[in-house]
């Protein structure tokens, strides 16, 4: 899970299209050959904290944008800066470039340019022990499109606590942290796109905490049968609220259970997600939705009235923001 504080800033699964990616999978003497420059350029002080964040960045959040990047840990320079880099990083075997998708990006409102994601050296120099099945998986165009909606979120909400100064810090855990498995199960109960914690320091030891359990709802499927990914995503929502999600890792240190945030497309889905919502869920969940179109438009995505929230009750309240605006910064 990536914290990141103000002193600390410097799927559509049936589709079988691949992206092209470099710097992926190699052979054990490529592989080698990587571990030697990487070695290397750590032993002479090549490698910063900041380059380590990009990449702890990237194994949380699968892939982001050459502009995301630069928002995130070069705020104050500009694109280029960033761009070289991660070129560095990239020629180590760190990083790897994924083909531009900018005719998808800029109809969602994003700044098209080089996407990037983690390479095979980076993946070494994390530890991570993700197999090339899993890579593979994440390349597929809409599951890259998909990530790259959750990665934007994920750079607003950051971007949004930061600009608040000291005492606020945000926490951010991709998919399979998010996830929450039963004891010995092989498949999760829930499977979050993210987990993002908002926290405001108001004195030491003491926090107001915001947590928030992240679902992008990019697809077209229909949300009203128990059998949906919708149906199937409420399930398991009440029974991780109804279990032991304080086993969780992050949950644990929480004292409350996140509500669900969902950024979906259109008014009318956004009507069909909340009715699908309250016809399958039987436990108390806060579910917070709301459109990408607004959530583009909005100048600070924490205060900005663009969320319905439907309550424990079952009662809907549109126009909400996720904290209030007198809570900004002191």
């Amino acid at each position: 899970m990536i914290t990141t504080t103000s002193q600390s800033h410097p799927v559509d699964i049936g589709n079988r299209q691949r992206i092209y990616a470099s710097g992926l999978a190699k052979t054990e003497n490529e592989l080698k050959e990587i571990r030697r420059r990487i070695e290397q350029a750590a032993s002479r002080g090549g490698l910063t904290s900041r380059d380590e964040r990009l990449l702890e960045y990237l194994r949380e959040l699968n892939v982001l944008t050459i502009a995301q990047v630069q928002r995130l840990l070069w705020p104050a320079a500009q694109v280029r800066t960033a761009y070289k880099r991660i070129n560095d990083l990239a020629n180590l075997g760190l990083v790897g470039r994924v083909r531009s998708l900018s005719i998808e990006l800029e109809a969602w409102g994003l700044t098209s340019g080089i996407v990037y994601t983690l390479a095979a050296g980076g993946r070494m120099w994390l530890q991570d022990e993700v197999s090339d099945d899993y890579v593979a998986r994440r390349l597929k165009r809409d599951q890259v499109i998909h990530d790259l909606l959750g990665a934007e979120l994920g750079v607003r909400l950051t971007e949004a606590t930061l600009s608040r100064g000291q005492g606020w810090e945000i926490n951010l855990a991709g998919e399979r942290a998010a996830s929450f498995y039963e004891r010995d199960a092989a498949l999760p109960l829930v499977r979050p796109d993210a987990l993002v914690v908002v926290r405001h320091w108001q004195t030491p030891g003491k926090a107001a905490t915001l947590p928030l359990f992240v679902e992008i709802d990019a697809s077209r499927e229909a949300h009203g049968r128990p059998s949906s990914d919708w149906g199937r995503k409420v399930h398991g929502y009440d029974a991780v609220s109804a279990g032991q999600w304080q086993q969780h890792p992050v949950l644990s240190t929480l004292g409350i259970f996140p509500w669900v945030l969902v950024v979906t497309h259109g008014a009318q889905r956004l009507q069909n997600l909340a009715a699908a919502i309250g016809k399958h869920r039987r436990q108390p969940v806060v579910y917070q939705l709301g459109q990408w179109a607004e959530l583009i438009a909005a100048e600070d995505v924490l205060t900005a009235p663009i969320w319905t929230v439907i309550n424990p009750d079952g009662q809907l309240a549109s126009g909400q923001p996720l904290i209030p605006a007198a809570k900004q910064t002191e």
